[in-house]
């Protein structure tokens, strides 16, 4: 439910994802102005790394996941 009315609480670039939730509503509970938020690059990734990161390989594009999980060989519990 919060993650269905997250573009309210964050308009600015809103969480897609439960664990993207978590984790802003830490960053917002430590930097609770708008401006920080905005001070922060937005957009899909893959493993903590930069949009650009999904057009260094094919596979990439349909996991925009931003937790190591999703790169092979390397977490335990990959996808």
């Amino acid at each position: 439910r919060e993650l269905a009315n997250a573009h309210f609480r964050f308009p600015h670039n809103p969480p897609a994802t439960k664990e993207a939730y978590y984790y802003r509503s830490l960053f917002a509970e430590h930097f609770p102005l708008d401006a920080c938020a905005e001070c922060v690059p937005g957009g899909k990734s893959v493993a903590c790394s930069t949009p650009e990161a999904l057009a260094w390989d094919a596979a990439f594009q349909g996991m925009a996941d931003p937790s190591g999980r999703a790169v092979k060989g390397v977490h335990a519990h990959a996808y």
